[in-house]
């Protein structure tokens, strides 16, 4: 055992006992608060870092559909298409599709037709994209017309009326004019 003199006023001493095993616990009690205090300073740092993670995680998967209208003259014919193409990096999981042509909504290849009524068609096809997956670097096409006769240039400038969508990442973070919400 260990004295520990104090000295008071005066003369008198006071002598205090303290065990070795005493000044260790209180080290060690010291010790373990430190580390405490460590602890919570690293669960906060893991906190951050699994935020800035998983904003990460989202740029790694983002979408970015682009539409892709082509009008040519080929033989004597108009080439009419339109292609949606995903140029990000990640899938994209197609929620709406709004296509107008000459002010007329178009939901079917039947419309399609009645926008060039009395002109000859050939080489139609048409898929409407509605709930669907867009994979990286995939081209979707919406539809390729040929018509008898070339339009005027008034008539192509004319032709799409509006072209809007709505498509999502796969953690559902949407993109377009005419997503709710």
């Amino acid at each position: 055992m260990d004295s520990l003199y104090i000295a008071a006023m005066g003369d008198k001493r006071i002598s205090i006992n303290i065990d070795r095993s005493d000044v260790l616990a209180i080290l060690a009690f010291l010790v373990s608060l430190g580390a405490m205090f460590i602890s919570i300073q690293q669960t906060e740092i893991l906190k951050d870092q699994q935020e800035i993670m998983a904003a990460q995680m989202e740029g790694t998967v983002w979408p970015y559909l682009k539409t892709d209208i082509k009008m040519a003259v080929q033989n004597d014919q108009q080439v009419v298409s339109l292609k949606i193409a995903n140029k990000g990096v990640g899938p994209a999981k197609m929620k709406a599709f709004n296509l107008s042509m000459k002010g007329v909504d178009i939901t079917n290849v039947v419309e399609l037709f009645g926008l060039f009524e009395g002109q000859e068609l050939s080489d139609v096809r048409f898929h409407m994209p509605e709930v669907e997956v867009i994979r990286p670097n995939e081209e979707l096409e919406v539809f390729n017309i040929r018509i008898s006769e070339p339009l005027s240039i008034e008539d192509q400038i004319g032709l799409f009326s509006k072209i809007e969508m709505c498509y999502c990442s796969i953690y559902d973070q949407c993109y377009g004019e005419i997503c709710e919400g």
